[in-house]
């Protein structure tokens, strides 16, 4: 292929809280842009609660937009596009901004396939997740850093 990436994102988790301003949602995308290798091409799905529509839209304005609400609605939708969408057929790297371990088998599964990467804030991604990905990146502190997998 021609390296082209999909990068799935739990907006909430990294803002790092689920009551998403416009604020907010603006530095957890540019932290994420920071450290994520957007490259021109690459397909970006934000998934937020029905109430934080607008602040995801508004931090990522080309982006697919899901809507999930309730207990992970965000990460329900991510994983059906991870399981319903052939990502290992239609892109070379998958990048997930999200340190939530319930991507952890999903991740596992298509990094046999493709380069599998987490984005998140350092302290809150899942071990199972860090283990599931060919790498790790950090953001939102002042020692933003790049971490490979265990």
């Amino acid at each position: 292929m021609n390296n082209r990436g999909i990068h799935l994102i739990d907006i909430e988790n990294l803002a790092g809280h689920s009551a998403l301003t416009p604020a907010s949602a603006r530095w957890a995308a540019a932290g994420y842009r920071k450290e994520a290798e957007l490259h021109r091409g690459d397909l970006v799905i934000i998934a937020t609660s029905h109430r934080n529509a607008f602040a995801a839209a508004a931090a990522f304005p080309a982006a697919r937009l899901l809507l999930g609400s309730g207990p992970d609605g965000a990460d329900k939708k991510l994983l059906e596009v991870m399981r319903e969408e052939a990502l290992n057929v239609r892109f070379d790297r998958l990048v997930i901004g999200s340190g939530d371990g319930i991507f952890s088998f999903e991740a596992a599964r298509l990094a046999a396939h493709m380069h599998v990467a987490a984005v998140g804030l350092p302290g809150h991604v899942a071990p199972r997740l860090r283990m599931a990905c060919h790498a790790t990146r950090y953001f939102g502190s002042h020692h933003d850093n790049f971490r490979m997998s265990a």
